[in-house]
């Protein structure tokens, strides 16, 4: 962020006219941090000056740890980047997806769908921060570097030539959100209960 901010190097105040179109964000999960350096130096890790944390309890992918089911923390850091970096700007989310086993019946896919897109319509309608586009990753099962092929909307069978794809049940879910623009009101219950876990939070 050198250079792009006002007032010098440091990653504060609103970014400069003309340096950018808009603030794309690659983001799939949350963790607390505290700041203490580790891992060899030298090394990315530590140049990170921070050691990253979650409580067991919170809801994790199976297939990749990393990826803790953590809704609320996408609001969060929305809203970080509207209230540091400047209002002006629009935000784009170029990534935000769930990997699994690849299975046809993706419902825990559907519940991170679903929260993380509440949070940030409240990101959107309650601090006022201009979202102006969100990408799930992926369409279709692709070569995920530490978790094989998965992750997609469609199901991929790598194993056939034609590389035939299957919706999976996620799929309709997704259609109907971009046909209603709407989140059934059931998921409001997953929701509430993630944030509990997460922040201790149900706002």
């Amino acid at each position: 962020m050198a250079g792009l901010c006002e007032g010098g190097n440091e990653p504060t105040g609103s970014l400069k006219a003309s340096t950018a179109d808009y603030f794309g964000l690659n983001q799939y999960t949350t963790n607390k941090v505290t700041f203490k350096e580790r891992g060899p130096s030298p090394s990315y890790i530590r140049d990170t000056g921070i050691t990253p944390s979650a409580p067991s309890y919170w809801p994790v992918s199976s297939t990749s740890k990393w990826e803790k089911i953590t809704p609320k923390g996408l609001r969060k850091v929305l809203k970080y980047i509207h209230d540091h970096y400047g209002k002006q700007w629009e935000i784009v989310i170029t990534e935000n997806g769930f990997i699994d086993h690849g299975q046809l019946e993706d419902v825990q896919r559907i519940v991170y769908i679903a929260t993380y897109m509440m949070e940030m319509w409240k990101a959107i309608h309650l601090d006022g921060v201009n979202v102006s586009g969100y990408m799930i990753w992926s369409l279709l099962d692709n070569l995920e570097w530490t978790s094989g092929y998965r992750s997609g909307l469609y199901h991929v069978d790598f194993n056939n030539p034609a590389r035939p794809r299957t919706p999976k049940i996620s799929t309709q879910f997704v259609t109907d959100l971009t046909r209603t623009r709407t989140v059934p009101e059931k998921f409001l219950y997953y929701l509430n209960e993630l944030n509990q876990l997460e922040f201790n939070d149900t706002g």
